[in-house]
């Protein structure tokens, strides 16, 4: 998904991990920064008064364009997940962490 949504720079994320600052997501359109809470809230009032049923039809039409069929790519990434969290990789990968250490992968 974060391929189509920004393009190159999700391959790099993607594949690379890292993070993005809340500029730089802002750039590739991810979402808007705010410069004050007032402008928050008011945002958030806007939408909470606005047709929720236009929204949620709107979003559904969004990710239909977007990802043809969201449900099937959602069930393959949920599928994938899950297969991923039993590999010794993603065990190792937790335990560096929490370790404070390098990763050691070997594709299992």
């Amino acid at each position: 998904m974060l391929l189509r949504l920004i393009g190159v720079k999700g391959n790099q994320l993607i594949l690379l991990g890292g993070e993005l600052s809340a500029e730089e997501a802002e750039q590739l359109g991810l979402f808007k920064i705010l410069e004050k809470e007032e402008e928050a809230i008011s945002m958030a009032m806007k939408i909470s008064r606005g047709p929720f049923l236009a929204y949620s039809k709107s979003k559904e039409l969004i990710n239909k364009a977007l990802f043809q069929d969201l449900e099937e790519f959602l069930k393959l990434e949920s599928s994938i997940q899950r297969e991923m969290g039993k590999s010794h990789d993603f065990r190792e990968g937790i335990n560096a962490f929490a370790e404070k250490r390098e990763p050691k992968f070997i594709g299992e």
